[in-house]
């Protein structure tokens, strides 16, 4: 079963997701247990630990409300960080998660991470409570000891 899951999740990287979802393949046999959690992925070493930590940052960053850090994580200018300033206002107790994280090392240096990302917050001006979520594909680069987010798309 390891093996089909190995082979399932190389297809899937290699842009054939859409063929094995109508295939007879079995996505299913990927089981949780074949995929680290991400506890796990942040204790190793490293691209993959580097952008475990800098996910668990960038998560920490949002769920406190700080535009700045968030500014000097992703290289915002001054008028994005006001952007997000004005995104904190708006959204009264935001939480924000991040699930089912895949961490793949392109080199020594460059590394791609997947994963879902969920919003829970009030609206400040209805009261309602409000959700997003989406998955994602980022890319990053360690430079002079520093990882910095170089692209983010929504998949």
């Amino acid at each position: 079963m390891k093996n089909s899951c190995l082979k399932t999740n190389q297809l899937i990287r290699s842009g054939l997701a859409f063929a094995l979802l109508i295939s007879s393949f079995s996505i299913a046999a990927c089981t949780p247990r074949d995929k680290p959690s991400h506890a796990t992925l942040r204790t190793q070493g490293g691209m993959i630990g580097v952008v475990a930590r800098w996910l668990d940052e960038y998560q920490a960053a949002w769920n406190a409300g700080d535009a700045v850090r968030l500014g000097r994580m992703l290289g915002l200018n001054t008028a994005e960080v006001l952007t997000l300033q004005q995104i904190f206002q708006e959204r009264k107790n935001l939480r924000v998660t991040i699930e089912d994280v895949y961490i793949e090392p392109l080199s020594s240096s460059l590394a791609r991470a997947t994963y879902v990302r969920r919003d829970l917050w009030t609206d400040r001006s209805t009261g309602r409570p409000r959700s997003s979520s989406g998955a994602y594909e980022q890319a990053f680069q360690l430079s002079d000891g520093e990882l910095r987010a170089i692209s983010l798309q929504r998949r």
